[in-house]
């Protein structure tokens, strides 16, 4: 999964670049932490990308979101601050934001019991 994948589940516009550095730094782990919960490995693509599951793709975005915002639980956004750059928006046009911890939680273990999308 891409930094582009996940900034197009958040509706994060492509010329927004500011926290591009901060997705690509958490990617990674909140890959491996869902392979982990799952006890699946994804496979990797051809410039060694972990190519995650078609419906899991919602849950990454959803997990480096959370950790974006500090581990927050509300998906009710209204700023992020990084040093002096603050951006403020609702997250009603968010495509991951009528994703729930419960939804999460149902999506990663319906996941896990069937093994594959």
């Amino acid at each position: 999964m891409t930094v582009t994948e996940v900034k197009t589940i958040l509706n994060i516009a492509e010329a927004t670049t500011t926290f591009d550095d901060q997705i690509e730094a958490l990617l990674d782990d909140v890959i491996d932490s869902l392979e982990s919960e799952t006890n699946r490995t994804f496979d990797l693509d051809e410039e060694g990308d972990k190519v995650v599951p078609g419906g899991l793709k919602k849950v990454v975005a959803y997990d480096v979101l959370q950790l974006l915002r500090g581990g927050a639980t509300s998906t009710d956004i209204s700023s992020i601050k990084l040093g002096d750059y603050t951006v403020s928006y609702s997250a009603s046009g968010m495509a991951v934001g009528t994703l729930t911890p419960a939804k999460r939680d149902r999506i990663v273990a319906a996941y896990t019991l069937m093994g594959a999308w």
